[in-house]
């Protein structure tokens, strides 16, 4: 599972560029009251492309949860409710609820996913920064 909770953000990189970034999750994905997802900030974005492998509900963005990503659910149900928004959603099936938004970005038609050898890392530490 992964969950980003009240407030969170996820942040792709600057150094990706226009690249896409995939994150995977075999469980659930939510994203919490105001929780973002961020692209790299370059033109063309490059975008979090955030996938749940998980069957039945597999993502929920709950209030005002703002995904400027791509969200993706092959074997399950994305739920976007109350006031939260997506730039991309693809899955086996999609509700929106509560003036859920999705706002389609012209610039996903030139997003590159590069096929190179996956990297490993781990976390050392982790915090909260101001």
């Amino acid at each position: 599972d992964l969950t980003l909770d009240t407030n969170a953000k996820l942040k792709a990189s600057s150094d990706f560029g226009s690249e896409g970034v995939l994150v995977i999750a075999e469980g659930l994905i939510t994203l919490e009251s105001n929780a973002k997802l961020l692209p790299t900030g370059a033109t063309p974005s490059g975008y979090l492309i955030v996938v749940s492998m998980k069957t039945g509900e597999a993502i929920a963005a709950n209030a005002l949860a703002n995904a400027d990503g791509v969200l993706y659910a092959p074997n399950g149900v994305l739920v976007l409710s109350a006031n939260s928004s997506a730039t991309a959603v693809s899955g086996a099936g999609v509700q929106l609820y509560g003036n859920a938004q999705l706002t389609y970005d012209l610039g996903l038609r030139e997003m590159r996913i590069t096929d190179e050898p996956p990297a490993q890392w781990d976390i050392g530490a982790w915090g909260e920064t101001p």
